[in-house]
């Protein structure tokens, strides 16, 4: 075809791709970015090629070259980042991310996967600095950098998602959810105190539904199960519809030995989301605490239904067939018990 007849050009080098001629195709695309060096799909077919060969730096190059394109294709993103980690081009994997900002609006998941390729390399602390001393991140949502800081703490990076929430709580020192999240944060770093100052200095200020919650984990954490208490019925005045509140009342009545009560409120837990493996669980310690093996290896049996992965649940079904005889079924359960965590030892124990 006529050399400014571009778009025949490009159909003429994805026959030529199909046919794996690719050293054909490659002169193709070199016509058609010296007539048009505009042309987005030869500048990302270009970059796919570069890829392919673990040519990173080239590949982002072109990528660049390629906005509307690459811009829609946030799966290749990830792909690339890696691959320049891999090579030590750990600046052009910051430049990556300045390429993603917007697309990672619309695809949260992103950022996950961002932050395990960060992670594979070691290079999670590096990242976080480059978040909040760049003009991009103080320009994010509160959503997006709570879920940001989820995805850190799903990674176990929680001492950098208190960085993130602390960064953005300077600048929204009002907001009830990054101050609940900054809270449940210290508490996983077992910063007590920490959070338990944080959240009290903010009670009476707003909504305080989520503070009084997070503020009785605080105090279950600690041991102080009065607190705990009345700081769950507390938030119960602001809301009686979320099953995390009767789900921690029950645990204070367990701790308190006070089953039936416990049952009664893992009872009301589940009648409003019966999707909580740890609510069954727990209401099956409580029976087997009252000797009633029977419904607590149903509620086991339920907690293993909701999530195959209950590892504690294999184990205690493990338990109650041991002690029946039912030696097959209970080798069964520990085996399941050990397939969803290798490293649980009672279940190491009680298979041996």
């Amino acid at each position: 075809p006529p050399l400014h007849d571009l778009e025949n050009w490009w159909c003429m080098s994805e026959y030529l791709r199909l046919q794996s001629r690719y050293e054909d195709e490659f002169n193709c695309l070199e016509k058609i970015i010296k007539a048009d060096k505009k042309f987005d799909k030869a500048w990302f077919r270009f970059a796919e090629i570069a890829l392919t060969k673990n040519l990173a730096v080239k590949a982002f190059n072109c990528f660049k070259r390629a906005p509307k394109l690459s811009k829609s294709r946030y799966d290749i993103w990830n792909v690339l980042i890696e691959k320049l980690l891999a090579t030590g081009e750990i600046q052009k994997a910051f430049d990556c991310i300045e390429e993603i900002v917007e697309i990672a609006r619309f695809v949260p998941k992103l950022w996950l996967e961002v932050l395990r390729a960060f992670r594979k390399y070691d290079k999670i602390v590096e990242l976080v600095e480059y978040f909040i001393n760049t003009e991009n991140f103080k320009k994010w949502h509160i959503n997006e950098a709570i879920e940001f800081a989820k995805g850190l703490e799903s990674l176990k990076h929680n001492a950098e998602a208190e960085k993130v929430l602390r960064v953005f709580l300077k600048m929204h020192p009002q907001n009830d959810d990054l101050i609940n999240a900054l809270g449940l944060n210290l508490l996983s770093q077992n910063k007590i105190e920490e959070a338990k100052q944080l959240l009290q200095n903010r009670l009476g200020k707003s909504g305080d539904y989520e503070i009084w919650n997070t503020l009785g984990e605080a105090f279950y954490q600690e041991g102080n199960y009065p607190a705990a208490k009345h700081a769950f019925r507390e938030s119960l005045k602001y809301r009686q519809d979320d099953y995390r509140v009767w789900f921690n009342l029950a645990n204070i009545e367990a701790k308190n030995k006070l089953y039936d009560k416990a049952i009664e409120l893992y009872e009301k837990s589940l009648s409003i989301w019966d999707g909580e493996d740890k609510s069954w669980f727990n209401k099956g310690l409580s029976f087997e605490r009252k000797n009633n093996i029977n419904a607590a290896e149903k509620s086991y049996l339920q907690a293993v239904t909701k999530n195959r992965k209950s590892f504690i649940a294999w184990n205690a079904l493990g338990v109650i067939r041991f002690e029946r005889g039912e030696i097959l079924k209970a080798k069964r359960a520990y085996l399941y018990s050990l397939a969803s965590n290798r490293k649980y030892a009672i279940a190491w124990n009680n298979l041996s």
